[in-house]
């Protein structure tokens, strides 16, 4: 029951901050970059609003970028709070080389609203105000038709385990 809860009160909260955004006619724009380490796949937890963890919001008034480096574990933090500017949100995904930042083939992301992913309320943390969780999968496509969001969401169900799958799942 607890984790019903938890997840209505994601969603409620998501649900009002694309109210809000919706409602501001503004121009601002914000793109999600994301670095992973090299080969990645697999899914990734991004805990937003962590109390001891640093920002990522770096950029000009109209444009920001949230530049969000994800461990070998799957997992990143910041203490800043999930923006969504909707319609202007834009999402880049990287690998991080030797060489520096390659794009992630296209193949395996997914551009859609949140990456594709879900959010939920992080009860894993010790502090007043609990973090907000964004989970999505980096991989091929085939693998997101088989285990749709709709396999996390229900209220009983576990939230996606993040950290590096197996790569010969297609």
């Amino acid at each position: 029951m607890a984790i019903q809860h938890a997840r209505s009160n994601a969603l409620l909260l998501c649900l009002l901050v694309a109210l809000f955004t919706l409602g501001c006619r503004s121009e601002r724009q914000l793109t999600y970059r994301l670095v992973l380490p090299d080969g990645y796949v697999g899914w990734v937890r991004v805990d937003f609003g962590v109390n001891s963890a640093p920002q990522v919001f770096r950029g000009e008034k109209r444009h920001e970028i949230a530049q969000i480096k994800v461990g070998e574990d799957g997992r990143a933090r910041t203490s800043e709070g999930m923006v969504i500017v909707a319609p202007k949100t834009e999402y880049e995904f990287f690998y991080d080389e030797a060489g520096g930042l390659r794009p992630i083939p296209e193949g395996l992301v997914n551009h859609d609203r949140d990456a594709g992913g879900i959010t939920a309320m992080a009860q894993d943390y010790n502090q007043p105000v609990k973090p907000l969780s964004w989970y999505f999968f980096i991989g091929p496509s085939s693998y997101r038709s088989t285990h749709p969001n709709s396999e996390f969401v229900k209220s009983d169900a576990p939230l996606p385990t993040p950290g590096r799958i197996r790569t010969d799942i297609r």
